[in-house]
Protein backbone atom coordinates (compact mmCIF):
# COMPACT_ATOMS: atom_id res chain seq x y z
CA UNK A 1 0.00 0.00 0.00
CA UNK A 2 1.58 3.58 -0.67
CA UNK A 3 1.53 6.39 1.42
CA UNK A 4 -1.38 8.37 -0.33
CA UNK A 5 -3.25 5.13 0.24
CA UNK A 6 -2.98 4.71 3.84
CA UNK A 7 -3.29 8.62 4.17
CA UNK A 8 -6.61 8.39 2.95
CA UNK A 9 -7.19 5.05 4.62
CA UNK A 10 -6.70 6.81 7.91
CA UNK A 11 -8.31 9.68 7.25
CA UNK A 12 -11.77 8.01 6.56
CA UNK A 13 -11.36 5.99 9.60
CA UNK A 14 -10.81 8.92 11.56
CA UNK A 15 -13.80 10.73 9.90
CA UNK A 16 -15.53 7.37 10.90
CA UNK A 17 -14.86 7.44 14.57
CA UNK A 18 -15.38 11.06 14.78
CA UNK A 19 -18.93 11.00 13.15
CA UNK A 20 -19.63 8.11 15.71
CA UNK A 21 -18.41 9.80 18.75
CA UNK A 22 -20.34 12.83 17.69
CA UNK A 23 -23.95 10.60 17.52
CA UNK A 24 -22.87 8.82 20.77
CA UNK A 25 -22.06 12.26 22.78
CA UNK A 26 -25.82 13.53 21.28
CA UNK A 27 -27.14 10.34 22.97
CA UNK A 28 -25.12 10.54 25.86
CA UNK A 29 -26.63 14.06 26.68
CA UNK A 30 -29.91 12.16 27.47
CA UNK A 31 -30.70 11.56 30.58
CA UNK A 32 -31.12 7.84 30.23
CA UNK A 33 -28.57 6.85 28.20
CA UNK A 34 -25.59 5.57 30.31
CA UNK A 35 -22.50 7.56 30.80
CA UNK A 36 -19.46 5.77 28.81
CA UNK A 37 -15.84 6.60 27.75
CA UNK A 38 -14.85 6.65 23.99
CA UNK A 39 -13.78 2.97 24.58
CA UNK A 40 -16.62 1.47 26.17
CA UNK A 41 -18.84 3.59 23.74
CA UNK A 42 -16.62 2.23 20.62
CA UNK A 43 -16.47 -1.67 22.24
CA UNK A 44 -20.71 -1.16 22.19
CA UNK A 45 -20.54 -0.04 18.67
CA UNK A 46 -18.02 -3.03 17.74
CA UNK A 47 -20.38 -5.47 19.37
CA UNK A 48 -24.00 -4.43 17.61
CA UNK A 49 -21.53 -4.62 14.15
CA UNK A 50 -20.19 -8.00 14.61
CA UNK A 51 -21.93 -10.69 12.65
CA UNK A 52 -23.13 -13.57 14.59
CA UNK A 53 -25.10 -17.12 14.23
CA UNK A 54 -28.14 -15.21 12.83
CA UNK A 55 -25.72 -13.79 10.03
CA UNK A 56 -24.55 -17.10 9.73
CA UNK A 57 -28.54 -18.58 9.05
CA UNK A 58 -29.16 -15.93 6.36
CA UNK A 59 -25.71 -16.90 4.71
CA UNK A 60 -27.39 -20.70 4.15
CA UNK A 61 -29.99 -19.35 1.87
CA UNK A 62 -27.20 -17.55 -0.33
CA UNK A 63 -27.27 -19.41 -4.16
CA UNK A 64 -28.82 -19.64 -7.41
CA UNK A 65 -32.63 -21.00 -7.44
CA UNK A 66 -34.80 -22.67 -9.36
CA UNK A 67 -38.29 -20.89 -7.64
CA UNK A 68 -41.60 -22.74 -8.02
CA UNK A 69 -44.48 -20.31 -7.21
CA UNK A 70 -47.98 -20.60 -5.86
CA UNK A 71 -50.22 -17.88 -5.38
CA UNK A 72 -53.67 -18.45 -4.46
CA UNK A 73 -55.82 -15.38 -4.18
CA UNK A 74 -58.64 -15.82 -2.00
CA UNK A 75 -59.76 -18.78 0.56
CA UNK A 76 -60.64 -22.15 -1.22
CA UNK A 77 -59.59 -21.17 -4.93
CA UNK A 78 -56.97 -23.30 -7.12
CA UNK A 79 -53.22 -21.60 -6.74
CA UNK A 80 -51.85 -19.93 -9.84
CA UNK A 81 -48.24 -21.61 -10.59
CA UNK A 82 -45.20 -20.38 -11.83
CA UNK A 83 -41.58 -20.93 -12.47
CA UNK A 84 -38.48 -18.52 -11.96
CA UNK A 85 -35.18 -18.03 -10.98
CA UNK A 86 -33.66 -16.11 -7.91
CA UNK A 87 -30.59 -15.19 -6.98
CA UNK A 88 -29.12 -14.64 -3.14
CA UNK A 89 -26.24 -13.09 -2.14
CA UNK A 90 -24.86 -11.48 0.82
CA UNK A 91 -23.90 -7.87 1.16
CA UNK A 92 -22.06 -5.37 3.34
CA UNK A 93 -19.53 -8.16 4.73
CA UNK A 94 -22.73 -10.92 5.21
CA UNK A 95 -24.60 -8.58 7.27
CA UNK A 96 -27.25 -8.48 4.89
CA UNK A 97 -29.35 -10.71 1.96
CA UNK A 98 -29.95 -9.39 -1.01
CA UNK A 99 -32.28 -11.53 -3.48
CA UNK A 100 -33.04 -10.62 -6.63
CA UNK A 101 -36.58 -12.37 -8.16
CA UNK A 102 -37.31 -13.00 -11.50
CA UNK A 103 -40.80 -14.72 -12.79
CA UNK A 104 -44.17 -14.89 -13.31
CA UNK A 105 -47.57 -14.19 -11.76
CA UNK A 106 -50.95 -15.04 -13.15
CA UNK A 107 -49.43 -14.70 -16.92
CA UNK A 108 -47.61 -11.35 -15.95
CA UNK A 109 -43.77 -10.73 -15.58
CA UNK A 110 -42.82 -10.27 -11.91
CA UNK A 111 -39.68 -8.96 -10.73
CA UNK A 112 -38.57 -8.27 -7.10
CA UNK A 113 -35.98 -7.02 -5.04
CA UNK A 114 -35.31 -7.82 -0.91
CA UNK A 115 -33.08 -7.38 1.92
CA UNK A 116 -32.60 -9.27 5.18
CA UNK A 117 -30.70 -8.76 7.60
CA UNK A 118 -30.40 -9.33 11.57
CA UNK A 119 -30.22 -6.47 13.69
CA UNK A 120 -27.93 -7.06 17.27
CA UNK A 121 -29.52 -4.73 19.31
CA UNK A 122 -33.20 -5.61 18.60
CA UNK A 123 -32.56 -8.89 18.63
CA UNK A 124 -34.87 -9.53 15.26
CA UNK A 125 -34.67 -9.54 11.80
CA UNK A 126 -35.66 -7.40 9.32
CA UNK A 127 -37.21 -7.52 5.44
CA UNK A 128 -37.81 -5.05 2.92
CA UNK A 129 -39.01 -5.98 0.15
CA UNK A 130 -39.85 -4.09 -3.55
CA UNK A 131 -41.40 -5.19 -6.31
CA UNK A 132 -42.72 -4.49 -10.31
CA UNK A 133 -46.33 -5.15 -9.09
CA UNK A 134 -46.39 -1.62 -6.79
CA UNK A 135 -44.42 1.23 -6.43
CA UNK A 136 -43.96 0.65 -2.45
CA UNK A 137 -42.32 -1.33 0.04
CA UNK A 138 -42.76 -4.04 2.42
CA UNK A 139 -41.60 -3.88 5.72
CA UNK A 140 -41.01 -7.14 8.08
CA UNK A 141 -39.40 -7.68 11.18
CA UNK A 142 -39.13 -11.51 12.40
CA UNK A 143 -38.12 -13.91 15.00
CA UNK A 144 -36.82 -17.01 15.00
CA UNK A 145 -39.47 -19.76 16.17
CA UNK A 146 -39.96 -22.99 17.84
CA UNK A 147 -39.95 -24.85 14.76
CA UNK A 148 -36.32 -23.12 13.95
CA UNK A 149 -37.89 -20.90 10.92
CA UNK A 150 -37.93 -17.13 9.99
CA UNK A 151 -41.45 -15.66 11.02
CA UNK A 152 -41.97 -12.56 10.04
CA UNK A 153 -44.71 -10.18 10.31
CA UNK A 154 -44.98 -8.19 7.62
CA UNK A 155 -47.19 -4.34 6.70
CA UNK A 156 -47.71 -2.90 3.48
CA UNK A 157 -49.72 -0.29 1.46
CA UNK A 158 -52.39 -2.26 -0.22
CA UNK A 159 -54.30 -0.63 -3.05
CA UNK A 160 -57.30 -2.65 -2.82
CA UNK A 161 -57.97 -1.53 0.75
CA UNK A 162 -56.05 1.64 0.23
CA UNK A 163 -54.21 1.98 3.54
CA UNK A 164 -51.95 -0.18 5.72
CA UNK A 165 -52.54 -4.07 5.55
CA UNK A 166 -50.31 -7.10 7.79
CA UNK A 167 -49.87 -10.33 6.86
CA UNK A 168 -47.50 -13.24 8.22
CA UNK A 169 -44.75 -15.17 6.32
CA UNK A 170 -42.38 -18.19 7.36
CA UNK A 171 -38.77 -18.68 5.92
CA UNK A 172 -38.33 -22.71 6.24
CA UNK A 173 -35.11 -24.13 5.76
CA UNK A 174 -35.39 -27.88 4.88
CA UNK A 175 -31.64 -28.61 3.69
CA UNK A 176 -29.02 -26.61 2.23
CA UNK A 177 -30.38 -27.39 -1.63
CA UNK A 178 -33.62 -26.12 -0.53
CA UNK A 179 -36.09 -23.87 1.39
CA UNK A 180 -39.45 -22.59 1.05
CA UNK A 181 -41.29 -19.53 1.60
CA UNK A 182 -45.13 -19.59 3.10
CA UNK A 183 -47.46 -16.13 3.16
CA UNK A 184 -50.57 -16.00 4.78
CA UNK A 185 -53.05 -13.43 4.64
CA UNK A 186 -56.60 -12.26 5.49
CA UNK A 187 -59.71 -12.75 3.09
CA UNK A 188 -62.37 -9.37 3.43
CA UNK A 189 -64.68 -11.69 5.21
CA UNK A 190 -61.91 -11.94 8.22
CA UNK A 191 -61.12 -15.51 7.07
CA UNK A 192 -57.11 -16.77 7.12
CA UNK A 193 -55.45 -18.57 4.01
CA UNK A 194 -52.51 -19.62 2.27
CA UNK A 195 -51.75 -16.32 -0.03
CA UNK A 196 -48.36 -17.63 -1.67
CA UNK A 197 -46.00 -20.62 -1.25
CA UNK A 198 -42.30 -20.15 -3.02
CA UNK A 199 -40.54 -23.42 -3.11
CA UNK A 200 -36.69 -22.58 -3.66
CA UNK A 201 -34.34 -25.46 -5.17
CA UNK A 202 -30.70 -24.90 -5.27
CA UNK A 203 -29.40 -24.70 -9.06
CA UNK A 204 -26.71 -27.35 -9.55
Amino acid sequence: MNSLSLTLRTASRGMMLLALFAVAGTVGCHSSAPNLSEEEMMQVYQEASTKGEHHDRLASFAGRWTTTTKMWSAPDTEPDISQGTSTKTLTMDGRLLREDFNGSFAGSPFNGLGLTGYDNVSEEYHATWYDSWGTGVTRSVGHVDKMGNIAFDATYNDPIVDGPKTMQMKLIHHSEDKHVLEMHDTAPDGRRFQSLEIVYERQQ
